[in-house]
């Protein structure tokens, strides 16, 4: 299983998703171009920016709503600017494997911005290396807006090659979840 792809929904066997045009000098050189494309998701919730933005960062409520990603998806770490946050499950071998993080920016109640640096692989975090050359200049971020009553949720994400079909199908699905979340919070 690939180290960009810890989660078994996203185990691509096909060998390296590295498939972009390879130049003669980027061939060379060892760099390849990797597509990405930004992909945006919203879901308005009937409850406050504060019940929303504490069910996406409490380890115990993410792991609740995250779920639709991977039966074993929870989340570790600090959410203070220039923090990591691991965003954890495990292989299918058992060994502990993920996306890994920095937090570039974290208004509380109003915005987190995420920069994915590296992956976990059988517990041992990579920052450097073909394993993550593939995450480069990717990013999440979450909008927190206020609505009267209502808070929407934006998230704007990062689809590297061929997670784009996936991203798509999940993300809203994860957003219901979080959704049902907040509202019987707020009842």
């Amino acid at each position: 299983m690939s180290a960009l792809f810890p989660f078994p929904h996203w185990n691509r066997s096909k060998g390296s998703i590295i498939s972009a045009p390879k130049t003669p000098w980027a061939i060379s050189l060892g760099l390849y171009l990797i597509p990405m494309k930004r992909l945006q998701f919203s879901v308005t919730i009937n409850a406050s920016p504060e019940i929303v933005y504490d069910q996406l960062t409490d380890p115990k409520a993410f792991a609740q709503w995250s779920v639709v990603f991977d039966p074993n998806s929870h989340l570790e770490g600090s959410w203070e600017k220039g923090s990591l946050v691991r965003f954890l499950t495990f292989n299918t071998a058992g060994e502990l494997c993920g996306l890994l993080s920095n937090v570039r920016e974290n208004i509380p109640n109003r915005k987190i911005h995420l920069d994915h640096m590296g992956v976990l692989e059988k517990g041992v975090e990579i920052f450097q290396g073909p394993e993550v050359e593939q995450l480069k200049g990717a990013s999440e971020i979450y909008h927190i807006i206020p609505q009267g009553k209502q808070t929407r949720l934006a998230i704007e994400s990062d689809a590297i090659m061929d997670l784009e079909s996936y991203l798509i199908e999940t993300w809203p699905l994860a957003l219901e979840k979080l959704k049902e979340q907040c509202e019987k919070l707020n009842s």
